[in-house]
């Protein structure tokens, strides 16, 4: 699983390298921004921030797909 250091009291997990971890990144990313929405928080800075990271994933993942347009998982 993830590494512990004994020395620390809280273990922190290693993040996300895959191309799959991202797809599921901007899945709830996607939902948080969506449920920000509906409960009328759009203009809120974490939506504006949400929206952000969302392009950012989104372009991310475009780099990463294969020239024939298939995903490398």
């Amino acid at each position: 699983a993830y590494p512990f250091n004994l020395r620390q009291a809280v273990c922190f997990p290693m993040p996300p390298d895959t191309v799959a971890d991202r797809a599921s990144e901007l899945i709830g990313a996607t939902a948080a921004l969506q449920y920000l929405k509906t409960i009328g928080g759009a203009a809120a800075p974490e939506a504006v921030r949400l929206s952000d990271r969302i392009r950012g994933i989104a372009a991310e993942l475009v780099t990463l797909q294969n020239d024939d347009g298939s995903w490398p998982w």
